[in-house]
């Protein structure tokens, strides 16, 4: 199975899947959100997105993935995540656990309100804290690489697009049971044998080019 290379558009304003992470505080500090629970948010409207019969998203959707796809992650919180998420252009909210994430259909940054504008791409961190429900579809992580929580929430979402152009059907079915994702961490690179998708990095952000960042595994695809 061929991997998937992510690169990035070389127009001035390429279109993206924008993923806003409300990155509310708890009380001792930090980041609310866990790891796990905002895989599973992303993973859930990335495929909703993806799945929208609103005609404005389709069309989006279609120019984007007719493309090079990008995922951008930004993230605000309190009175700032209101400001960015608040905008009558097509948008998910997914809410799982400790996390919302608000998914808008694929935006030129032309079209960015201030507040969208605004929100960060640097600096999310969230804690690997957290159970995911043993059920729940495993998506591998290169635990070698240093990627922050936006970087590896963007692969795990590559991973799952990926998935479901290669695996429609079982992709559904996961989707269907509403099980979400368990993030996991492994220390090396398995190798393509057995793999059912395989992200591969540019290299442009924050790790080396070719670098494989996420990956499903066949023998873990869901069965009707």
């Amino acid at each position: 199975m061929p991997s998937m290379s992510i690169h990035p558009h070389d127009e001035p304003d390429p279109l993206a899947l924008v993923l806003v992470v409300d990155s509310r505080h708890h009380p001792e500090g930090g980041v609310a959100a866990t790891v796990q629970d905002l895989c599973s948010a992303a993973a859930d409207g990335l495929y909703r997105t993806l799945h929208s019969q609103d005609p404005e998203t389709l069309r989006r959707v279609r120019e984007w993935t007719d493309d090079r796809i990008r995922k951008i992650v930004k993230h605000a919180r309190g009175k700032k995540y209101r400001e960015a998420v608040e905008s009558d252009l097509p948008h998910i909210v997914s809410r799982i656990g400790s996390a919302e994430i608000t998914v808008f259909a694929p935006l030129r940054p032309s079209e960015y309100w201030p507040g969208l504008a605004h929100a960060q791409v640097a600096g999310l961190h969230a804690e690997r804290l957290g159970t995911a429900d043993p059920a729940a579809l495993p998506v591998h992580l290169n635990g070698a690489l240093a990627m922050s929580t936006g970087k590896l929430v963007a692969q795990l979402c590559h991973a799952v697009q990926q998935l479901d152009w290669e695996y429609p059907i079982e992709t559904a079915t996961w989707a269907a049971s509403g099980r979400g994702v368990r993030a996991t961490w492994d220390e090396a690179y398995p190798g393509a044998a057995g793999l059912a998708s395989d992200v591969v990095d540019a290299g442009y952000t924050e790790i080396p080019p070719d670098s494989h960042t996420a990956w499903i595994l066949e023998q873990d695809l869901p069965r009707g």
